[in-house]
Protein backbone atom coordinates (compact mmCIF):
# COMPACT_ATOMS: atom_id res chain seq x y z
CA UNK A 1 0.00 0.00 0.00
CA UNK A 2 2.18 2.82 -1.28
CA UNK A 3 -0.41 5.60 -0.73
CA UNK A 4 -0.31 5.18 3.05
CA UNK A 5 3.14 6.70 3.65
CA UNK A 6 2.12 10.36 3.11
CA UNK A 7 -0.82 9.93 5.48
CA UNK A 8 1.44 8.36 8.13
CA UNK A 9 3.84 11.31 7.81
CA UNK A 10 0.91 13.73 8.14
CA UNK A 11 -0.36 11.87 11.22
CA UNK A 12 3.11 12.00 12.78
CA UNK A 13 3.41 15.71 11.98
CA UNK A 14 0.04 16.36 13.62
CA UNK A 15 1.06 14.42 16.72
CA UNK A 16 4.34 16.31 16.84
CA UNK A 17 2.50 19.64 16.69
CA UNK A 18 0.35 18.54 19.65
CA UNK A 19 -2.71 18.48 17.46
CA UNK A 20 -3.71 22.16 17.76
CA UNK A 21 -2.55 23.26 14.34
CA UNK A 22 -3.93 20.13 12.65
CA UNK A 23 -7.39 20.33 14.17
CA UNK A 24 -9.20 23.24 12.50
CA UNK A 25 -11.63 23.70 15.42
CA UNK A 26 -8.84 23.90 17.98
CA UNK A 27 -6.68 26.21 15.87
CA UNK A 28 -9.66 28.46 15.17
CA UNK A 29 -10.48 28.73 18.89
CA UNK A 30 -6.86 29.61 19.79
CA UNK A 31 -6.82 32.24 17.03
CA UNK A 32 -10.04 33.70 18.45
CA UNK A 33 -8.33 34.11 21.85
CA UNK A 34 -5.33 35.79 20.20
CA UNK A 35 -7.65 38.18 18.34
CA UNK A 36 -9.49 38.93 21.59
CA UNK A 37 -6.17 39.71 23.35
CA UNK A 38 -5.13 42.06 20.52
CA UNK A 39 -8.50 43.85 20.65
CA UNK A 40 -8.21 44.05 24.44
CA UNK A 41 -4.85 45.85 24.17
CA UNK A 42 -6.46 48.41 21.85
CA UNK A 43 -9.50 48.81 24.12
CA UNK A 44 -7.27 49.43 27.15
CA UNK A 45 -5.10 51.94 25.27
CA UNK A 46 -8.02 53.88 23.74
CA UNK A 47 -10.55 53.49 26.55
CA UNK A 48 -13.09 52.18 24.00
CA UNK A 49 -14.47 48.64 24.37
CA UNK A 50 -16.73 48.96 21.30
CA UNK A 51 -14.47 47.16 18.80
CA UNK A 52 -14.04 44.31 21.32
CA UNK A 53 -17.59 43.14 20.51
CA UNK A 54 -16.24 41.51 17.32
CA UNK A 55 -14.30 39.08 19.54
CA UNK A 56 -16.26 38.92 22.81
CA UNK A 57 -19.80 38.33 23.98
CA UNK A 58 -21.86 41.13 25.57
CA UNK A 59 -21.12 40.14 29.19
CA UNK A 60 -17.37 40.18 28.60
CA UNK A 61 -17.58 43.53 26.78
CA UNK A 62 -19.52 44.95 29.76
CA UNK A 63 -16.89 43.62 32.20
CA UNK A 64 -14.11 45.31 30.23
CA UNK A 65 -16.17 48.51 29.89
CA UNK A 66 -16.45 48.73 33.69
CA UNK A 67 -12.67 48.47 34.02
CA UNK A 68 -12.16 51.11 31.32
CA UNK A 69 -14.56 53.47 33.09
CA UNK A 70 -12.79 52.95 36.43
CA UNK A 71 -9.45 53.73 34.79
CA UNK A 72 -10.85 56.81 33.00
CA UNK A 73 -12.42 58.06 36.26
CA UNK A 74 -8.96 57.72 37.82
CA UNK A 75 -7.48 59.78 34.98
CA UNK A 76 -5.52 56.95 33.34
CA UNK A 77 -5.63 54.39 30.55
CA UNK A 78 -3.88 51.04 30.62
CA UNK A 79 -0.94 50.60 28.25
CA UNK A 80 -0.29 46.89 27.77
CA UNK A 81 1.62 44.52 25.54
CA UNK A 82 1.31 40.77 25.18
CA UNK A 83 4.91 39.55 25.09
CA UNK A 84 4.28 35.81 24.84
CA UNK A 85 1.32 33.50 24.35
CA UNK A 86 1.02 29.73 24.53
CA UNK A 87 -2.21 27.74 24.50
CA UNK A 88 -1.58 24.98 27.05
CA UNK A 89 -5.02 23.35 26.96
CA UNK A 90 -7.79 23.54 24.38
CA UNK A 91 -11.16 21.82 24.67
CA UNK A 92 -13.81 22.19 22.00
CA UNK A 93 -17.27 20.76 22.72
CA UNK A 94 -19.67 21.56 19.92
CA UNK A 95 -20.36 25.30 20.03
CA UNK A 96 -18.44 25.89 23.27
CA UNK A 97 -14.73 25.86 24.01
CA UNK A 98 -12.26 26.46 26.81
CA UNK A 99 -8.69 27.60 26.27
CA UNK A 100 -6.07 27.79 29.00
CA UNK A 101 -3.03 29.89 28.19
CA UNK A 102 0.33 30.87 29.59
CA UNK A 103 0.87 34.54 28.76
CA UNK A 104 3.44 37.19 29.59
CA UNK A 105 2.07 40.73 29.80
CA UNK A 106 3.75 44.10 30.31
CA UNK A 107 1.51 46.96 31.41
CA UNK A 108 1.34 50.31 33.17
CA UNK A 109 -1.16 53.10 33.77
CA UNK A 110 -0.68 56.08 31.45
CA UNK A 111 -2.15 59.32 32.80
CA UNK A 112 -4.54 61.19 30.55
CA UNK A 113 -2.84 64.36 31.85
CA UNK A 114 0.61 64.36 30.18
CA UNK A 115 2.08 66.37 33.07
CA UNK A 116 1.48 63.47 35.48
CA UNK A 117 4.06 60.67 35.74
CA UNK A 118 3.28 57.24 34.32
CA UNK A 119 2.44 54.41 36.69
CA UNK A 120 4.71 51.55 37.64
CA UNK A 121 5.51 49.04 34.92
CA UNK A 122 4.38 45.53 35.66
CA UNK A 123 5.53 42.50 33.78
CA UNK A 124 3.73 39.34 34.71
CA UNK A 125 3.50 35.70 33.78
CA UNK A 126 -0.16 34.72 33.87
CA UNK A 127 -2.24 31.61 33.44
CA UNK A 128 -5.63 32.54 31.98
CA UNK A 129 -8.79 30.64 31.16
CA UNK A 130 -11.01 31.71 28.30
CA UNK A 131 -14.51 30.38 27.78
CA UNK A 132 -15.78 30.79 24.22
CA UNK A 133 -19.00 30.20 22.32
CA UNK A 134 -19.65 30.00 18.61
CA UNK A 135 -21.92 32.93 17.71
CA UNK A 136 -22.93 33.91 14.19
CA UNK A 137 -20.29 31.64 12.67
CA UNK A 138 -17.42 33.02 14.79
CA UNK A 139 -15.86 32.08 18.11
CA UNK A 140 -16.30 34.78 20.78
CA UNK A 141 -14.89 35.00 24.28
CA UNK A 142 -17.75 34.75 26.77
CA UNK A 143 -15.50 35.21 29.77
CA UNK A 144 -11.84 35.40 30.66
CA UNK A 145 -10.32 34.86 34.07
CA UNK A 146 -6.85 34.96 35.57
CA UNK A 147 -5.97 31.66 37.24
CA UNK A 148 -2.56 32.89 38.44
CA UNK A 149 -0.29 35.91 38.04
CA UNK A 150 3.36 36.32 38.96
CA UNK A 151 4.92 39.82 38.79
CA UNK A 152 8.38 39.75 37.17
CA UNK A 153 9.65 43.35 37.51
CA UNK A 154 11.03 44.93 40.64
CA UNK A 155 8.60 47.03 42.64
CA UNK A 156 8.63 50.70 41.73
CA UNK A 157 10.00 50.23 38.18
CA UNK A 158 8.70 52.97 35.88
CA UNK A 159 8.37 52.99 32.06
CA UNK A 160 10.71 55.99 31.70
CA UNK A 161 13.63 54.25 33.42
Amino acid sequence: MSGGAPWRRLALACAWLAGAACTPGRAEVVEAVRAYDAALVTAYRTGDAGPLSRFAGPDEVRRVTVLLELKRDSGVVLESALESFEATRVEVRGTEATVTTAERWRYHDRPLDPTRPAGEVHRADMVLSYHLAREGGAWKVRSASTDSSHDLLPEGHRPDR
